[in-house]
């Protein structure tokens, strides 16, 4: 009897434990059109969705701000982290899966603004969403780059903060991901206006993940390249992407 009640001891434990790692947990924002515009919408959503399915698996979202995917990444609350990720090269233990987007970055304004090009921006304050949770990102490095210290460089937790403060005045413009950009354009009731034409920034929008999951990394990919012939995905990014 008691071999027998080790035996179920042991199948008790190792099917906790199994059921407790059965599925894939995915850390993403909680607004981010076009990539995130609620719990189970956006383009970034439904392409995962769309994965899990194709890998037989369970994938639930956890929803946080945008700085927090690193974080959260790094202490093993999530498996991987998608929202419109602009993939970059990394020292810092982070990899990204083969890219499922090109990545774009546009400065954008009030429409009623006197803002008429990127000139009339230097000295002005500028928000670029928090990527990190040290500050700074893909989209802060580029200005860093491309603009050191003609900018007020004005740092925001979310897309929500972000297009409020521009919406109110609290900053100049935002710079931000091109295809957010024309969602504003298409969906802010003619209050917001892109100020030049999108500029390549990163190597592409991807999925997020840490070295200790290259494996779930490359099945990942393995799907990608095969859902990206298909019908499904090319009715899915028309509609999102259709009028860009």
């Amino acid at each position: 009897m008691k071999g027998i009640g080790a035996l179920f001891l042991g199948l008790f434990f190792w099917l906790n434990f199994t059921n407790g790692h059965a599925g894939i947990k995915v850390g993403t924002v909680m607004f981010y059109p076009p990539f995130v515009t609620s719990a189970n919408q956006g383009f970034d959503i439904e392409f995962i969705q769309l994965l899990c399915q194709r890998l037989q698996q369970d994938c639930e979202f956890v929803s946080m701000d945008f700085y927090q995917l690193f974080t959260s990444l790094k202490s093993g609350e999530i498996d991987i982290a998608v929202g419109g990720i602009t993939t970059f090269p990394s020292k810092r233990g982070y990899i990204f899966s083969l890219p499922y987007l090109l990545s774009q970055a546009v400065f954008l304004v009030n429409a009623g603004s006197d803002i008429k090009s990127i000139n009339d921006l230097m000295g002005k304050k500028i928000g670029v969403m928090k990527e990190k949770d040290n500050g700074g990102g893909v989209f802060y490095d580029y200005l860093m780059k491309h603009y050191s210290g003609e900018f007020q460089i004005i740092l925001y937790n979310n897309m929500e903060d972000q297009i409020t403060a521009l919406s109110e005045g609290s900053i100049d413009a935002a710079f931000t991901h091109g295809s957010t950009a024309i969602y504003w354009e298409q969906n802010g009731s003619g209050r917001f206006k892109m100020l030049n034409k999108p500029v390549p920034i990163g190597n592409g929008i991807g999925i997020m993940s840490v070295s200790s999951n290259q494996a779930l990394i490359n099945e990942f990919n393995e799907e990608i390249m095969k859902l990206e012939k298909t019908p499904e995905y090319v009715n899915l990014y028309m509609s999102y992407f259709g009028d860009e």
